[in-house]
């Protein structure tokens, strides 16, 4: 009866645990690179370039960090005043909310003026035009998601019947572990 029971707690140690950590590590960012056009002036938005930083939460859709336009300097997708910040709907690929240009406190709007950019969920691309209040339109289509955001939204999915599978051998071992100390 020892014996099985080290082979049950062995079995929950290295089955329970790397699951879980699947879970965790399926939530993290994704980089947003390539470029946006200024439909207005022809300039960019440089994702790849001079620091910019910007990404998607896997888990949640927030992005965050900065890119670099030489017409506009920083446009910061952290914090724009804190209401309504850039987000990607997880279900659509929809992207709402607004980032804030640090120069001139405007703002590049993604829900309001007929924006429609969206990030293809299972290639990353993003296609679709957001509105800037200093410059106008801003063309998306030269910009992507590194890697397939549904695929890591989708690794979290699929991690979750293996953590649910063990829940049979904990009340097995608990069973065991009980029965053993009557005997």
């Amino acid at each position: 009866m020892k014996n099985l029971k080290i082979l049950l707690t062995t079995l929950l140690l290295f089955g329970i645990f790397p699951a879980l950590s699947i879970l965790v590590s399926a939530a993290g960012t994704v980089n947003v690179n390539g470029t946006a056009e200024i439909v207005s002036t022809g300039g960019t938005f440089l994702f790849d370039t001079n620091n910019s930083d910007v990404t998607v939460d896997s888990a949640t859709g927030d992005m965050s960090g900065f890119v670099w336009s030489e017409e506009l300097g920083w446009v910061d997708f952290d914090n724009n005043g804190g209401a309504n910040p850039a987000k990607v709907n997880l279900t659509t690929g929809r992207i709402s909310g607004l980032a804030s240009t640090s120069n001139t406190d405007g703002v590049l709007d993604f829900s309001n003026y007929n924006s429609n950019a969206t990030v293809n969920l299972t290639t990353g691309g993003i296609s679709g035009y957001a509105w800037s209040e200093d410059l106008g339109w801003v063309d998306f289509s030269s910009a992507r998601v590194a890697g397939s955001l549904l695929s890591l939204i989708q690794t979290g999915q699929n991690a979750l019947p293996v953590v649910l599978g063990a829940i049979p051998l904990i009340g097995l071992s608990v069973f065991l572990t009980k029965r053993s100390k009557k005997n």
